[in-house]
C-alpha cells in the first residue's frame, strides 16, 4: 500500500500562501495550481477568495508585473498581452495593467525593443548592423525576422528593422 505523500497532507492555505510569497501568480495560474495537487474545487474556491480578499492575488497588479518582464525582455505589446491571456488573465485586467504600466513606464517603444533584439542575432553572429556579408544575408535575415515574429512584432516592423540593418 502506498503512503501519502508529504507534499499532499501540507494544509492548502499554507500551500497557496508559500506558492504566492515565491511567485506572482493569475488566479488561473494559482487554482490550477492547487487542483493539480488534488485540494477539493470547494477548499481552492474558499482559498482563492481569501487570497483575493487579503490582497495577496490580484490580477491587474499580476498583469503590471508581467508586463514589466516581458516588455523588458524584448517582447512585443501584443505577445505580452497574448501571454497574460493563456494565463487567465481577463481583458479587464490586462487594461487596468497596462494603465499602471503606462503611468509608471509611459508607452513601450516597440521599435526600439525590436532593434535590439535584431542586434542580439547580429551580435551571436559576430557581425554589425552594415555589415552582413552578401553570401550569409538572407540566413541572418531569417534568424532575425523569426527571433522577432516569435516575439510578437508587427510584419511591418520587422521588414523596416531589416532595411535599417542592411
Amino acid at each position: 500500500m502506498y503512503k501519502k505523500s508529504a507534499k499532499k497532507q501540507i494544509d492548502i492555505d499554507e500551500c497557496a500562501a508559500k506558492k504566492l510569497s515565491r511567485k506572482e501568480m493569475s488566479v488561473k495560474e494559482l487554482r490550477d495550481y492547487l487542483t493539480k495537487r488534488e485540494y477539493e474545487k470547494e477548499e481552492v474556491d474558499r482559498v482563492i477568495k481569501e487570497m483575493i480578499d487579503f490582497g495577496y492575488l490580484n490580477d491587474a497588479r499580476f498583469a503590471c508585473e508581467f508586463l514589466i518582464y516581458d516588455l523588458e525582455k524584448g517582447k512585443s505589446r501584443k505577445r505580452a498581452f497574448y501571454d497574460l491571456k493563456q494565463k487567465g488573465v481577463s481583458d479587464k485586467d490586462i487594461e487596468a495593467g497596462y494603465n499602471e504600466y503606462l503611468d509608471e513606464y509611459g508607452e513601450p517603444d516597440e521599435h526600439a525593443s525590436a532593434y535590439k533584439e535584431a542586434l542580439k542575432v547580429l551580435h551571436a553572429a559576430d557581425l554589425e548592423p552594415g555589415e552582413v556579408p552578401e553570401e550569409i544575408r538572407e540566413k541572418i535575415s531569417g534568424r532575425i525576422a523569426r527571433r522577432l515574429f516569435t516575439r510578437g512584432f508587427s510584419q511591418s516592423l520587422i521588414y523596416e528593422i531589416l532595411n535599417e540593418i542592411r
